[in-house]
């Protein structure tokens, strides 16, 4: 199987070191030629952020397969604000109240028609 990846991320990481693919895997600088290069057919598996596929599935449905999974790579996401800001507790409570209550996985399958939690983790 042809893998592609984008140039320096931790999907690309995850290919080299825990994949090891008899192929090399195909790099790209953009996520657009990443995604162009499984649309037309020059790799058959991109490792990439599984909110920048699921995005780009919703905005072309009929170009790609499914999803086929998740990769754990204890990246972490959250809020920009100024250094030192005040902001950042409250900001934080407020995510860690969103995640639990479900709000954040409602805005998931709204904005990127895709339930993260259904999607398999790959171990």
């Amino acid at each position: 199987m042809q893998t592609c990846a984008q140039v320096d991320t931790t999907g690309l990481a995850y290919i080299q070191t825990r994949l090891h693919p008899a192929q090399k895997p195909l790099v790209y600088q953009t996520t657009t030629a990443a995604f162009t290069a499984v649309q037309i057919g020059r790799c058959e598996a991109l490792v990439l952020d599984v909110p920048i596929v699921a995005l780009q599935k919703k905005s072309k449905p009929g170009a790609y397969g499914p999803v086929a999974g998740q990769i754990v790579t204890h990246e972490q996401y959250g809020a920009v604000l100024a250094k030192h800001s005040k902001l950042t507790p409250m900001v934080s409570t407020a995510i860690r109240a969103l995640t639990k209550n479900g709000t954040i996985a409602k805005l998931q399958r709204k904005w990127f028609n895709l339930n993260f939690a259904k999607i398999p983790t790959i171990k």
